[in-house]
C-alpha cells in the first residue's frame, strides 16, 4: 500500500520577529504576515498532492500564550484540510507545550494532538487497511530534559511505522539541548521514519530508514537564511521513501559578497550595489529578499568605507529607491571587508604598532575560542541589560568574525599615513 505525507515542523505562528520593528510599515507588516502565508502554502499543496497526512512535529505556535489571530489562522487552515479528509498529527515543543495558556479555539476532528505523558500509537488505516502507525509524545513543559526518544518502541506487526518528536538529536549547538537523544536512541526504536522537529536547519540525519528535519517553515532572521519549507514523503508498495522538499517561504533571508575590487569612487559602489539588488530581484521564487551585503575586494574606498555612517547612507538611498510594488529587495546591512590597496603583509613586516595590531586580530581570527571569551567579555553588559537582552540572540561565529574585519578596517584607516618608509 502507498502512503503520501506532509512533514513539517517549527511553524511559530504568531512570531513576533524581533528587532525589525524600526522597519517601513509596508515591509514589517510583510514579514510578520510571511509565516502564516507559509502555512497557507503548506495547506495548498497538501490538497492539491492529495496527501493522506500532515505531521508537524512541534513549535507550532512561538509561545504557549499565542495569539488569537495566530490560533484562527491555525483554525482556518486545519478546517480546510478536515473538508479534504486528510488527517493532521501534531507534537508539541518547548515554544508551545501542551501545558501552556491556550487554546481559546478547539480544533477539528481531523486533528490528533499527542499527549505530554506517554508515547501514544495512533494507527492510520487507508482502504479499510492499517497502512501506518505514527508514535508520538509531546512537551509537557517548556524545559523538556529527559530523552524522549527512548520512550518509543516500535510494535512488531505495524506496516509502516513513524516517530514523530521535537528533540536535538546528537546536541546541535545552534539549539537548545531539549529532548535530548542521539541517533542511536532513534535507530534502536525501529521507525522506518522518524519525523523530527528543532532544528531550524533542513537536514536529513540518516537514511533508511530515514531521520529528518525538515527546518522551519519561515526564515526568522539573517541567521536563517535560504528557502524554507517542508517535505513531501512517499511511501511505495515496497517501503521505499522519497523526500521532495517544497519551499513555502515567502521572504527570505540571504548574505551575498559584493565585489568592490577598484572601486575608486562611491558612484561605482552605488552601482555595484544596484546591480546585485536587481539580480536578486529578477530571480524567481519568494516575494521578498531581505539581504546582508559584504563588500569584498581591495579598494582605495577603504578608508571611506570603513565608516559605518557613510554605508548606512548607501544603504538608505537604496532603500529610498525600492519599488514597493514589485518584488522587494530590503537590505537588511551592509558591511565592509575588503582591503585597502596597500600590502597587508607589508604592515606586518613594519616597525610600527599597527604590526602588533594586526598580529594581535590574526591571532583571534585563528582561535574560535579566544575571540568568544574576547566578545562576550566586552558586550558582557549589552547581553545581559535587563530591557535589552530578550532582543539579543547570542552571535554567530561569522558575526564575531566581522567584528574582527571592522576592527582591522579601522586599524587600516587609523594608521594610513603613519607607518614609517
Amino acid at each position: 500500500m502507498t502512503l503520501k505525507f506532509i512533514h513539517s515542523a517549527d511553524l511559530h505562528l504568531g512570531s513576533p520577529f524581533k528587532g525589525l520593528a524600526h522597519l517601513p510599515e509596508e515591509i514589517y507588516l510583510k514579514i510578520k504576515d510571511s509565516i502564516f502565508l507559509a502555512f497557507e502554502s503548506l495547506v495548498h499543496v497538501a490538497i492539491k498532492e492529495d496527501v493522506d497526512f500532515i505531521l508537524l512535529a512541534g513549535d507550532i505556535f512561538d509561545s504557549s500564550n499565542p495569539s488569537v489571530q495566530a490560533q484562527l489562522r491555525f483554525k482556518r487552515g486545519l478546517e480546510k484540510l478536515a473538508a479534504e479528509e486528510i488527517r493532521v498529527f501534531i507534537v508539541h515543543g518547548n515554544h508551545d507545550p501542551v501545558h501552556g495558556r491556550y487554546q481559546a479555539f478547539t480544533w477539528p476532528d481531523n486533528v490528533h494532538v499527542f499527549s505530554a505523558e506517554e508515547v501514544q500509537r495512533i494507527p492510520y488505516y487507508k482502504g479499510g487497511q492499517l497502512a501506518a502507525a505514527i508514535y508520538g509524545i509531546s512537551y509537557g513543559t517548556a524545559r523538556v530534559t529527559d530523552n524522549l526518544a527512548r520512550r518509543f518502541e516500535r510494535q512488531a506487526e505495524e506496516s509502516f511505522a513513524i516517530g514523530l518528536l521535537h528533540t536535538n538529536c546528537d546536541g546541535v549547538e545552534e539549539h537548545e539541548p531539549y529532548a535530548p537523544c542521539s541517533k542511536q536512541d532513534l535507530l534502536r526504536a525501529g521507525m522506518d521514519y522518524w519525523a523530527l522537529g528543532h532544528v531550524h536547519t533542513r537536514q536529513i540525519i540518516h537514511e533508511d530508514p530515514y531521520i529528518v528535519y525538515p527546518g522551519n517553515l519561515q526564515g526568522r532572521h539573517i541567521r536563517e537564511q535560504g528557502e524554507r519549507g517542508f517535505y513531501v514523503v512517499e511511501v511505495d508498495e515496497d517501503k521505499r521513501v522519497t523526500l521532495h522538499f517544497c519551499a513555502a517561504s515567502p521572504i527570505c533571508w540571504e548574505e551575498h559578497e559584493l565585489d568592490l575590487s577598484g572601486a575608486g569612487h562611491l558612484e561605482d559602489v552605488e552601482a555595484r550595489l544596484a546591480a546585485l539588488r536587481e539580480r536578486l530581484r529578477n530571480r524567481p521564487g519568494m516575494e521578498m529578499c531581505l539581504c546582508r551585503v559584504n563588500g569584498t575586494g581591495t579598494t582605495p574606498l577603504a578608508e571611506v568605507l570603513s565608516s559605518a555612517a557613510v554605508r548606512e547612507e548607501l544603504l538608505a538611498e537604496w532603500r529610498q529607491s525600492e519599488p514597493f510594488h514589485e518584488r522587494v529587495v530590503w537590505p537588511e546591512s551592509f558591511q565592509f571587508r575588503g582591503h585597502p590597496l596597500f600590502d597587508r603583509n607589508e604592515w606586518k613586516r613594519s616597525e610600527t604598532i599597527y604590526a602588533d595590531l594586526l598580529e594581535i586580530v590574526d591571532q583571534y581570527k585563528e582561535n574560535d575560542l579566544r575571540l568568544e571569551a574576547l566578545v562576550e567579555e566586552q558586550l558582557k553588559d549589552l547581553f545581559e541589560h535587563h530591557k535589552a537582552k530578550k532582543y539579543l540572540d547570542p552571535l554567530s561565529r561569522e558575526e564575531k568574525q566581522a567584528l574582527l574585519s571592522e576592527a582591522e578596517q579601522l586599524i587600516f584607516a587609523s594608521g594610513r599615513g603613519g607607518r614609517k618608509a
